[in-house]
């Protein structure tokens, strides 16, 4: 249970510190004082939305700090979530400052808010008159109608969940699969183009560079011939052997001319050797004017290609094996389609025929749950009340079943509130203080199935009052009997079904107005309640009214 609140420096509260017990916990308190305030403090603490505009006046920042005393119950609750400590508490702070940075701790550790919420979600229910619309909104009855019996219908929404998944990537997956197709119809016929143009030139790697050293030889081969010509004729002249004759017969006078004579004897042969390569090279350059010509336009054709598809010869084959491969894949696109349609219809089916069975659940939840609320709203000082629930099926725009991840059921609640009236939509004939009492009989019902030990109610009397009002208050004093409550309100017969009840006050300094709150001994909630019963006016006659309805409630 929630046993500790304490707030410090938010909005007009300096600082109060409450310390709650088991049943129900009563706050009550003039217009004005922050009873509210205190709700909104508590539901920032346990993950609600807070910013800098919450931090009281002269103040750097706020602090909101829950501690809750853990049953076993609670503790297995949120288990898988945090290790309990020995002495069996849970503490939650939320600070605030000025500048807009806030920070969230669960027993000293620090956490972000969806780790919050998966916890407190399990410890508190906070109910107010936010709450009032989400029930007239016939958009949640389906949810309300579910969590009724979850244990069975939770299950079978889970299958129909990750099947409508499936269904709804495939249904994704096709449309961009058409959309692409269309967009390669478009297309296709410059990229069969453009891979013809690729495949047609026939490009092998390294081509270019072997292409532009064969240019150059016959851009230059006048000048080469030339050379290994008069290259060849100096090698083969007579003058070469006559050298070598020259020196031979002056070799006998000297040894180092001997030396020279015996060099160039031996390479005599090395020469010849050379000269005959040179011939050779001399005799293979040719001046066609067409071969220049042809190696010319072939690096032309491979320049352009680099030029339109990536700049080198390893680029151009990429560019032409992306093409290859959308072009196969998009040749299969029809048969792709077809077994896309195919799952999708399968998985449709599938669904259908669980939402079947969903439907069959949830009537056989509706069943129980008119049966219950009829009872409990009886109670509740409907004497003649009717509460159903109206079944339909969402529908598309061609009228077959309108599938989700919810299954396939719209479902509305209908309310009578009076005898041979008819059954209508919630939010058309429900007031105020029958909506409440119609969310608190839904409350006091689910109340054992959510396993949630604290239920906290932001002014459940609005709309209400008198014999009514006694009703609730012992509607609410019931359910207490099994769970913690909180309850703010305004009306002496709810105040008085409490076990516990705290006042709130707002008081002036010098400087601002600030809330505190209190404890209220016996004698201390009779007179709170008295003025509840009466205003400021408290005469002896309220304040034994006020003990006598206090009384009632302890019988």
């Amino acid at each position: 249970m929630l046993s500790r609140i304490y707030i410090r420096n938010f909005a007009i509260i300096k600082e109060v510190d409450i310390d709650l017990e088991e049943g129900l916990n009563i706050i009550s308190g003039e217009t004005g004082t922050g009873k509210s305030i205190v709700i909104q403090a508590v539901n920032l603490a346990l993950g609600g939305r807070g910013s800098s505009s919450l931090i009281a006046d002269g103040s750097d920042k706020a602090m909101v700090q829950l501690v809750f005393s853990l049953s076993d119950q609670e503790k297995a609750s949120i288990a898988d979530k945090i290790t309990i400590p020995d002495d069996d508490q849970l503490i939650i702070t939320r600070e605030f400052s000025r500048s807009g940075r806030s920070i969230t701790k669960v027993n000293g550790e620090i956490v972000n808010l969806p780790f919050l919420n998966s916890i407190t979600s399990r410890l508190v229910d906070i109910h107010g008159q936010y709450d009032n619309q989400t029930f007239l909104n016939s958009e949640n009855h389906i949810r309300i109608l579910d969590s009724f019996m979850s244990d069975k219908i939770s299950p079978v929404k889970a299958q129909v969940a990750s099947l409508f998944s499936q269904y709804h990537k495939h249904r994704n997956t096709l449309v961009k699969l058409r959309a692409h197709h269309s967009e390669f119809l478009r297309k296709q016929d410059f990229m069969r183009f453009e891979l013809d143009e690729i495949l047609k030139a026939d490009i092998k790697p390294g081509e270019d560079e072997e292409l532009a050293k064969q240019a150059e030889l016959l851009q230059n081969s006048e000048k080469i011939f030339s050379a290994l010509n008069q290259s060849y004729e100096i090698l083969t002249s007579a003058d070469l052997q006559r050298c070598i004759d020259l020196i031979e017969s002056i070799s006998s006078f000297d040894k180092e001319y001997a030396a020279i004579s015996s060099a160039l004897s031996e390479n005599i042969y090395l020469l010849r050797d050379l000269s005959e390569d040179i011939r050779h090279k001399r005799d293979s350059v040719t001046f066609e004017p067409g071969q220049i010509d042809s190696v010319i336009s072939r690096l032309d054709l491979i320049d352009k290609l680099k030029l339109k598809y990536g700049g080198s010869i390893e680029k151009i084959a990429e560019y032409a094996d992306i093409c290859q491969k959308e072009l196969d894949v998009n040749e299969n696109i029809k048969e792709r389609e077809a077994e896309l349609t195919a799952e999708i219809l399968k998985i449709r089916k599938e669904i259908l025929s669980l939402s079947e069975k969903l439907t069959l659940l949830r009537k056989e939840s509706g069943l129980k749950l008119t049966e219950l609320m009829t009872k409990e709203l009886q109670e509740l000082n409907f004497a003649n009340a009717q509460f159903d629930i109206e079944f339909d099926t969402n529908q598309t725009s061609t009228g077959s079943p309108a599938i989700s991840d919810n299954g396939t059921d719209k479902i509305q609640f209908l309310f009578n509130a009076n005898k041979g009236g008819t059954l209508k939509p919630l939010a058309d004939i429900a007031s105020g203080g029958e909506i409440s009492r119609i969310s608190l009989a839904f409350k006091r019902i689910t109340s054992d199935m959510d396993n949630i030990s604290t239920m906290i109610f932001d002014e459940i009397d609005t709309g209400i009052s008198g014999i009514t009002a006694s009703v609730v208050g012992r509607k609410m004093n019931q359910i207490a009997k099994n769970h913690q409550i909180i309850c703010i309100t305004h009306l002496p017969q709810i105040a008085a079904a409490g076990d516990h009840q705290f006042l709130i006050s707002k008081n002036d300094s010098a400087d601002r107005s600030f809330t505190t709150i209190s404890s209220l001994s016996r004698e201390e909630r009779i007179r709170e309640i008295a003025r509840l019963l009466g205003g400021d006016n408290i005469t002896d006659i309220t304040l034994a009214s006020a003990e006598e309805l206090l009384d009632s409630f302890s019988n």
